[in-house]
């Protein structure tokens, strides 16, 4: 499957965020712009499936598709093979019922396999994280604005979108969250929407201007020239076989 031939949604957040109405409103107001506007593609969106924020959305995402009669997909990549990867998930349910709605999983491989090496693990998760991040057009984060230097964490496939290394035009689709585990943080950021957007939500998607604080949307501009290989030796990354 060439994802090039899909409009990509992809997501990244915390597992353990805090739900609320305003959440669900933000979420569904995006599939809406989605199934409006997005006409000569179908939709995609890459979840790993982890507890959280990517089975939330990867639910909410499946449950639109079927209320509206899309021919939208999820795939789902994942950071080890499933029998070791589900052994780190706490709601397993749900993610066996999600996996098998998906069109198929993509095992993002690693080196010096060891499930017992947290080093190991969290390498695994950022590298299943830029995947999703340098594939997605675009890319859904339920993230607190905390800016904690976790390897694999959120914020880090946050700051690996903005650089853009994979020159895939793009947008990241913010929503500030809470985290049941709150941390404590000096590095805080807020989201931003600009004017343009403001007004769009406002006028055109009926969006309360509260609510609209909650979200940021972030353009993320070409920042190499088309067909350089990129640093990260990840050209030809939007072929994704499953």
């Amino acid at each position: 499957m060439n994802l090039n031939n899909y409009f990509v949604l992809g997501v990244t957040g915390h597992r353990d965020f805090i739900r609320d109405d305003i959440v669900d409103e933000l979420v569904e107001i995006l599939f809406d712009c989605l199934k409006q506007r997005i006409k000569n593609k179908r939709v995609l969106l890459l979840s790993p499936l982890a507890d959280g924020a990517d089975q939330y959305i990867a639910k909410k995402f499946l449950e639109y598709k079927e209320k509206n009669s899309l021919n939208w997909s999820l795939a789902v990549p994942m950071p080890f093979e499933k029998n070791f990867y589900i052994q780190t998930i706490e709601n397993k349910k749900n993610f066996e019922e999600l996996l098998k709605k998906s069109i198929g999983s993509y095992i993002i491989k690693g080196k010096n396999f060891d499930m017992n090496d947290e080093k190991f693990k969290n390498r695994q998760y950022k590298k299943v994280g830029e995947f999703v991040a340098c594939n997605s057009n675009i890319l859904i984060a339920l993230y607190d604005g905390k800016k904690i230097n976790k390897e694999g964490g959120t914020s880090q496939i946050i700051e690996f979108k903005r650089k853009n290394l994979c020159n895939t035009p793009s947008l990241i689709y913010w929503i500030k969250v809470e985290r049941k585990n709150s941390i404590t943080c000096d590095k805080i950021e807020k989201p931003n929407i600009n004017d343009k957007y403001m007004e769009f939500f406002e006028k055109e998607m009926k969006v309360d201007k509260s609510k609209l604080l909650r979200l940021g949307i972030e353009i993320v501009e070409n920042k190499m020239l088309t067909g350089r290989k990129n640093e990260k030796g990840m050209e030809g990354i939007r072929k994704f076989d499953i």
